[in-house]
């Protein structure tokens, strides 16, 4: 009954993968801390590909002062340099710092 349920759960993780994938025209993928969150961002000329704990989102760019900005429906994203934020519920935010590349 193990083996079953193991085959069954590699077989749906297998089946999900291409889901968390980068999209092919992201120039460039940055990865975050972001107060206990591992969060990377796969960046593309006007769209930011996020994946958050294995949930994938997708934000496109919007005007900002500073900065770049991405939008979505369950959240924001905002960056510039090595300081970013995640802007969630329209109104909370959770301070990022890039994390540097190996």
């Amino acid at each position: 009954m193990k083996r079953i349920v193991s085959a069954f759960v590699i077989i749906v993780l297998q089946s999900t993968s291409h889901a968390f994938a980068f999209n092919d025209g992201a120039k460039e993928v940055s990865n975050y801390h972001c107060q206990g969150l591992q969060v990377s961002v796969g960046f593309e000329s006007d769209k930011a590909h996020l994946i958050i704990n294995h949930y994938a989102y997708i934000l496109e760019r919007a005007r900002a002062a500073s900065g770049a900005l991405y939008s979505g429906d369950l959240l924001s994203f905002w960056d510039k340099g090595q300081q970013a934020t995640l802007i969630y519920s329209g109104d909370r935010s959770i301070p990022c710092k890039l994390v540097a590349q190996k």
